[in-house]
């Protein structure tokens, strides 16, 4: 955003954290991975029972909506 408060979208290019979080919040994984597309698909191995997972999933990016940044993990 500029200084009046107009915001643009920017390229794509950083390293964000990707996560898994147990039901305490405790990060079961926790591994910075770069991204460069909106859409991206990741697959990860834990060796406990997984609660939420998402990107940034311990909100240390400035995000107007950090409470989408990881979404509970439901069993298949």
């Amino acid at each position: 955003a500029d200084k009046l408060g107009k915001e643009d979208d920017a390229p794509l290019a950083d390293w964000i954290d990707v996560g898994v979080l147990d039901d305490k919040g405790v990060p079961i994984f926790l591994e910075k991975r770069k991204f460069e597309k909106e859409e991206n698909e990741i697959t990860v191995v834990v060796d406990r029972l997984p609660a939420k997972a998402g990107i940034d999933p311990l909100n240390k990016l400035i995000d107007r909506r950090p409470k989408d940044n990881a979404v509970k993990v439901e069993k298949v």
